[in-house]
């Protein structure tokens, strides 16, 4: 009997094939960027109807309670935005809202997420407006 010479190859995968597997990754996620942006913008949009629906829904509970809009006037051009920001915030917490509703997802991204635990540090997004401003 004749001996056959069998060569073992080695089942490893070569450079080319794994530089061409990673380029192929790559050009994948950069196409993918826009996806994602495109994704987090329209989560975005859905969490400020949110944060609308319940802020009137609030408000008309407010209204049902108590007969008129919360009387919060601006007291001048120096009053200071915080004051008037909590005092929205306060009329109407008991309905629902919190600090984290009247803030828009969009312009806290772009602010870099800033931390609003804090009373001095109030903002909201959602400018209120009473219509009967007559009590």
């Amino acid at each position: 009997m004749a001996a056959t010479l069998r060569v073992k190859r080695n089942p490893a995968f070569t450079l080319l094939e794994v530089s061409i597997a990673i380029v192929i990754v790559a050009i994948l996620t950069v196409l993918m960027i826009p996806v994602i942006s495109k994704f987090r913008a329209r989560a975005q949009r859905a969490q400020c109807s949110t944060n609308l629906k319940n802020l009137y829904i609030a408000a008309d509970l407010y209204l049902q309670e108590n007969g008129g809009w919360p009387q919060i006037a601006r007291s001048g051009p120096d009053a200071a935005p915080e004051e008037f920001a909590n005092a929205w915030i306060t009329a109407l917490a008991p309905f629902g809202p919190t600090r984290k509703t009247w803030i828009c997802p969009t312009i806290e991204n772009l602010m870099e997420n800033p931390d609003y635990t804090t009373a001095a540090e109030t903002r909201i997004d959602y400018i209120a407006t009473p219509f009967d401003d007559k009590p």
